[in-house]
């Protein structure tokens, strides 16, 4: 493991603040599927965490123009930063389908898979977290295979959402439509692998 400079440490504190706003985001969306109903008061507070993700990942970006040396690849961190803030855009727009689609009657699949992601955030919160206090290897990697195993929990989910959906569903514009969130509901849940393997990729690159 790594040990950061201060000045380092203000970049992987941009890491687990975008991460934490994705746990934020992931709540509000999941607040919406059990109450789609309370969409004019959870939609703004959705979009202003939203705001909130956008403006730690600029924060952080500035930062890479300031001369500072970081312990690993530019490259990667500007990939990280992509994918933790396309966690919070995902709750974002799965929650704006919903709300474009005018859907009223959620299915429990989309809920199930909601509470996935948020999990899966969380999850992501404490891999960053240890990746920044320089914690033993262990500590990154034991939420890295709790994501994975959340992502598979997601996979199964949705292939019995979709199985369910093409055999009951009769009105074509409503398998549509919940084929689409479905499949941005799965999205988020892989966007959340996607991070863990790359803070996994990181870790082992750098020990």
């Amino acid at each position: 493991m790594f040990r950061l400079m201060p000045k380092q440490q203000q970049l992987f504190e941009r890491f687990e603040r975008i991460a934490t706003i994705a746990v934020e985001a992931s709540g509000l969306l999941n607040q919406l599927l059990a109450h789609p109903e309370k969409s004019a008061e959870l939609l703004p507070k959705l979009e202003a965490v939203e705001q909130a993700g956008d403006d730690a990942n600029h924060e952080a970006l500035a930062m890479l123009g300031k001369g500072t040396t970081f312990p690993i690849g530019r490259d990667e961190i500007v990939q990280l930063l992509g994918e933790l803030d396309d966690l919070v855009d995902g709750a974002d727009a799965a929650a704006h389908r919903l709300v474009l689609y005018r859907v009223k009657a959620i299915k429990p699949e989309a809920k199930q898979l909601g509470e996935i992601m948020e999990k899966a955030c969380g999850e992501i919160v404490k891999c960053v977290r240890a990746l920044r206090t320089g914690k033993d290897k262990e500590a990154v990697l034991a939420p890295v295979v709790e994501v994975n195993r959340l992502e598979n929990e997601g996979d199964k989910i949705m292939r019995s959402a979709i199985g369910t959906l093409f055999a009951d569903e009769q009105n074509a514009v409503e398998l549509i439509k919940w084929k689409e969130l479905f499949e941005i509901l799965e999205d988020n849940v892989d966007g959340c692998e996607t991070v863990a393997n790359l803070v996994e990729a990181i870790l082992l690159k750098n020990e």
